[in-house]
């Protein structure tokens, strides 16, 4: 009676042991995707944020000449919690832990007339979400190319890009337009531009 009892208690015992570590494994992959969500939600704030103070400041210039991260620092565009260390304003961070980078950029002239934000060391699952993100499809939003690479960008990626054009996809550029990968991507064209490494891919984006 005793051996029957200890046996139930066993297989009691690693019932309840394996129904707590399916609910583990169901915990930390929910975390995981909330994580997920957050980080790119706080990237999209931060840089949307960026976009909108940079166009503020330049409203009665004639062009976007002279943007640098040094500049936006100092003239307060860049939101607070993006700095890791007060003083380094050269220095910025997306919610990944990567650098952002900002150009001035060209649009279709000799003139610089658009600006290029770029969010490094983006997870393969976040360059995804931000490629089937809405970034401005409306003609007023200004929005004007999507670019995905994994290679640290130290120039602009965009200037010398046609509008609808196809042959920038070999440059990993999608720009506004009706053509066959138009952008937001779908998941499908998303995954296979996103095909840059688990923690290092590069999303830019082209406002002008």
């Amino acid at each position: 009676m005793k051996n029957n009892e200890f046996g139930r208690s066993m297989i009691e015992m690693l019932s309840v042991l394996a129904i707590v570590g399916i609910l583990s494994v169901g915990s930390i992959s929910g975390y995981t995707n909330a994580m997920l969500k957050y980080r790119v939600n706080k990237l999209s704030y931060q840089t949307l944020e960026i976009i909108v103070n940079i166009r503020n400041l330049y409203l009665k210039e004639k062009d976007y000449k002279g943007i640098d991260l040094d500049l936006l620092s100092k003239v307060g565009v860049i939101p607070t919690d993006m700095y890791k260390r007060p003083g380094f304003v050269s220095q910025i961070f997306n919610a990944f832990n990567g650098n952002v980078k900002v150009f001035e950029s060209k649009n279709g002239d000799d003139r610089i007339l658009a600006f290029e934000i770029y969010n490094t060391k983006i997870t393969t699952k976040g360059c995804i979400a931000l490629a089937t993100q809405d970034w401005g499809t409306d003609p007023t939003s200004g929005f004007t190319a999507l670019y995905i690479g994994s290679e640290d960008v130290s120039t602009p990626q965009m200037q010398d890009i046609v509008i609808g054009s196809l042959s920038n996809m070999d440059e990993g550029i999608f720009t506004v337009g009706v053509h066959q990968h138009n952008i937001p991507l779908d998941v499908v064209e998303a995954t296979q531009a996103c095909n840059c490494g688990p923690n290092n891919c590069v999303v830019g984006i082209k406002y002008r």
